[in-house]
Parts: structure tokens; sequence; C-alpha cells
């Protein structure tokens, strides 16, 4: 394979666009709509796992060529993402990311078609092409040398896509391995691991498989460069691969994957005696304006009702860390407001709260089980208490994310506060949605928790 000299000339194409046509003669138009069309989906992932166990390589159809196979034993890290080489009649590679298979990169012709979906197409192969040229000589070695397959990767540094996009597909990989009788090497990536694999599949806990995988789990294994005699496959799946069983079936091999070692800290609150409320708080990309204010006033009407005690959530950590990780400065804004209000309510009210903001989501989900209700935003705020654990509470976010939180975050046991009682602020044509804050006044939120029944 010749590799690119330059990136400047580089086209970047969504598969569902008909500018990359020009590119390709006819008939290799129609093998590629072809080749996404199958390959964009759970089969990919199924194909090259079931291959990888059976021969130590990927043997998958050819993007252009009719009954002609591309074989892989080759992939480039570029950080938590992956570029997997093909050898074929035309060499190319299959660009992994949140999902197994986000697109295809030709190199011979310096052009990149992405499947929908794909974040950030173009820097994924300007991060793959400079890797080329800082690491020429090598990779022409490496591509032409033998490998044998290093192991399956899982993790990212958000929780929500963590548990959405990873952890589904991480079943599917583990169940083929186990009808297949094969062991497979699983690597979790340094902050971005959020839940202990070993506890999760590879437990007595779990009789989904018949093969414990805990030998072959390396929680924060995945090194930064990969060894020069391995390949390495990232797993992911679409939300929408994953049927009601399997999810169903992940959320129970999680919530009793907990950390027990948090049981200590539960009894010595008294817990199971007492009412336990959970308070998530977000200070990132978006914010609820009233949130500390409401929440201060809420418990104070719960502590006069209840004995309770009070979770006050926000960041998930991940349980291992890189050496450039940049410590408490992603959860810092979490901290401050969650101290604010352990310190009002303690003052005001004699209200016992307790911080969970920074922990881990093993450590978070043994809290859940001792949950009567939650309030938290309708996205990730929400994964581990609502999703997880199936606690019913209330939910809040910004009208412009209104849709898109209802669809990509499953919480079918909390009540999202209506959308006339929100008002979105700093909202223009070209926002994020995710991004804008909004502003629910205080007595309102507390109108509507009533109609609750709690």
């Amino acid at each position: 394979m010749k590799l690119p000299e330059t990136f400047k000339k580089l086209a970047c194409h969504s598969i569902e666009s008909r500018g990359w046509r020009c590119f390709f003669e006819l008939n290799e138009v129609n093998l590629i709509l072809r080749f996404f069309k199958k390959y964009d989906s759970e089969l990919f992932l199924s194909e090259s796992i079931s291959s990888i166990l059976k021969y130590g390589f990927i043997d998958i159809d050819a993007p252009l060529s009719t009954n002609v196979r591309a074989f892989c034993r080759h992939s480039v890290a570029l950080g938590m993402r992956n570029a997997l080489f093909f050898k074929s009649t035309e060499d190319f590679f299959v660009i992994q990311d949140n999902y197994s298979f986000e697109g295809v990169y030709f190199p011979n012709r310096n052009i990149f078609l992405y499947s929908k979906g794909c974040m950030d197409p173009r820097s994924k192969i300007e991060s793959l092409l400079r890797k080329f040229k800082v690491k020429e000589i090598f990779y022409h070695d490496y591509f032409d040398s033998d490998t044998k397959f290093g192991g399956v990767r899982v993790g990212h540094n958000s929780p929500y896509h963590y548990y959405y996009f990873k952890i589904p597909a991480l079943y599917r990989t583990i169940k083929i391995a186990d009808d297949l009788g094969c062991p497979i090497s699983v690597l979790t990536d340094p902050d971005g691991d959020f839940l202990s694999i070993k506890d999760v599949f590879g437990s007595s806990i779990s009789s989904e498989f018949s093969y414990n995988f805990s030998d072959d789990i390396k929680e924060g294994g995945v090194p930064k460069e990969y060894d020069a005699n391995c390949f390495y496959f990232i797993v992911g799946f679409r939300k929408n691969w994953v049927n009601l069983e399997v999810k169903s079936k992940i959320d129970y091999l999680v919530m009793n994957s907990g950390d027990r070692r948090f049981v200590d800290f539960l009894k010595y609150n008294d817990t199971p005696n007492k009412t336990c409320f959970w308070f998530g708080v977000t200070s990132g990309k978006r914010f609820w304006l009233e949130e500390a204010e409401t929440y201060i006033s809420l418990i104070g009407k719960l502590s006069k009702k209840f004995d309770a005690l009070f979770f006050i959530d926000g960041w998930t950590s991940s349980l291992t860390k890189s050496d450039d990780f940049p410590g408490e400065i992603k959860f810092d804004k979490d901290v401050e407001i969650a101290d604010r209000i352990i310190d009002m309510v303690k003052e005001k009210y004699g209200a016992n709260a307790l911080s969970l903001v920074g922990k881990s989501a093993p450590e978070k989900i043994s809290i859940c089980r001792n949950v009567d209700f939650f309030f938290a935003n309708h996205a990730t705020g929400s994964l581990w208490v609502s999703r997880v654990a199936k606690i019913p509470g209330v939910t809040h976010i910004s009208n412009a994310a209104r849709g898109s939180a209802v669809s990509q975050h499953d919480h079918p046991h909390s009540k999202l506060i209506p959308s006339h009682l929100v008002r979105d602020v700093e909202n223009t044509k070209d926002s994020d949605p995710f991004q804008i804050s909004y502003s629910i006044e205080t007595e309102d939120f507390l109108q509507f928790f009533e109609t609750c029944g709690v």
C-alpha cells in the first residue's frame, strides 16, 4: 500500500450524500452502497469477532469487488479510536470509534466515506495520516508483518456512550466467544472504563456465560501504542441495534455488580432504615439555572415529611486513570454545587446529605439499591439511578434537547417535567441542543413534584 503523503486534499463524504460518487466507477458505487448496507450494522462486529476467533484474522466482503474477500490482521491506535487495515484488490481502512464500523477510508484515493453518526470524520483520518507521517517506516513494515489478535477494546470517556454503545457490543462479543467455546481478551481504556468488566461479565453472578472471562480481562490494559505483533478491535453498537431483551439482561448484570465494599458506608449511615432521595447536579455543557436553590427547598420539604438521607450526585469517575488524567478538574464545579447544597440543608434544616460526586459507577450502583426517589437531568445524569436501577423520579432537560434526550436515553420510570414549565436560555439556530441551559422556576418544580404521589 502506498501511504498518502499529505491530507491537504483529503475528501470526506457521508455515504448518504452523492458527492463521493465522482471518485468511483458506476459499478464501484453500487458495490460500496451494498457494502455499507451490509456492514454498517451489528453484522460487522459479529462477522469480525467470529472470524478472529476461528482463524486469527478478520475475513469480510471487499467493498470494491464482487466475490472477493478482504482480510485484516493489522490496526492503528488513534487514542480511543482505532483503524483496521484491510488488504484486498484495493486496500482500505475501517474506522472505529463510538461504533465498530464508522466508515471506510481508501488511502490510494484519499477519500473517507463515513456512516451516519460518525462524529468529526475529518479529524479521524487526519489523526491516522499524522501517524503515517511520523512513523512511515514502521507502518510499512508493520502492514507486511504477521500478527496475532491482541484483544477487543472497550472504553469511552462519556458514561452515556460507554453504557449505551460499548457495553451492549461487549455483551454480544462475549456471547459469540462463549458460543464458539473460545476465550477472548478484553482490554479496557484508562479514563474510559466506568464498570468492572470482570464483575459484570466474568463473575459467578452471571449465568449468561459458561466460560469465566475474568482471567482474560485486563482493566485499564489498553496501551498508548499497540504491540507491534498484535492487532486490536474496538467494540461499539448503535443504540437501535440493541433489543429490549438484551438491554434488560445487561441492566440486570450491571445492577448486580455494584461495589460490595460500599455496603459498610451504607450501614454506617443507617441507610436501610431511612427514606433515601437522589439529587443529580449538572455543571458541565448545560445546566438548570435554579437547580441548587430548588434542590435546597425540596430537601427542606422532604426532611419534614421523612426520616431521610439525601445523596447529591454528579460527575462519575472512571475506574482507572491514565498518567495524563487531569484529576478533579473535570468535576470541580459539581463538587462546588454539591458542597453548597450539603452545607445549606444542614444549616437550614438539619438534613443529612452526602456527596457522590466523583464516585465510581459501581459505588453509585450500590447506593441505588437503597434509593426511593430521584431528581436529575433526563440524560446521563439519570443513567445509574434510572436506566440501571429503575428507580422512579423526576427528570428535567431543555426544550431544545427534549426530543433527543427522550429518544436517546431510556428512563421509563421517570416523569419528565412538562415543556411549558421550561424556558431555554441562549438558544440560537446554531446552538447544540445539548449545550443549551434552561430555567425552571423553583415553585413550578415543587408543584410538579407534588403530583408524583411521594
